[in-house]
């Protein structure tokens, strides 16, 4: 006898404004947006494996549309850790940029246009270091996501940027005037 497993269609309800999510499951919630997802991607959820308060609607600046994802910088509350962001050149998709202009001493931090839109309430830290060496911190700045931040930063010519964001893809470019 063969099994046959008929698929019920599967949708997340959230706030695209914070991007928490309300409920998860085969219905939709008329006063919220909602995206559909597959039962794959619920199934942590929906078996209590994980919470629901472990996941965000996030809006993803490549494919331009929101997408269900788990925040793993909730383990960094208890196991702190930073990831070096690369050069701008290096990953066109990303959704906020961190700008060094070494001539004024400045630096700069902004969301990209398409992100700005929404209000995640989300504060990010970035930590400035000593080249590839995030145990020598330079300066650290809490930013919120959807703002745009400049403050001053004497930056010599080897340093590195780590970011504790996981959910949020983070780039940095240098300004060089001529």
């Amino acid at each position: 006898m063969h099994s046959i497993k008929v698929e019920t269609k599967q949708y997340v309800c959230f706030d695209s404004k914070t991007g928490e999510i309300f409920s998860i499951g085969p219905s939709q919630e008329p006063e919220y947006e909602y995206i559909e997802v597959t039962e794959e991607e619920i199934e942590p959820i929906q078996t209590y494996k994980e919470r629901m308060e472990d996941y965000k609607v996030i809006f993803n600046s490549v494919s331009k549309k929101f997408e269900l994802r788990k925040l793993a910088n909730l383990e960094i509350e208890s196991n702190f850790v930073l990831h070096q962001i690369q050069e701008k050149t290096t990953d066109p998709y990303y959704d906020i940029v961190f700008t060094v202009d070494k001539q004024r001493d400045l630096c700069y931090i902004s969301t990209i246009d398409s992100l700005s839109n929404v209000n995640f309430d989300t504060s990010i830290m970035f930590s400035i270091t000593k080249k590839d060496d995030p145990h020598f911190l330079i300066k650290s700045v809490d930013y919120k996501v959807g703002e745009e931040t400049e403050f001053s930063m004497k930056a010599d010519s080897s340093y590195s940027i780590y970011t504790n964001s996981n959910s949020l893809r983070c780039v940095y470019e240098e300004i060089q005037w001529s």
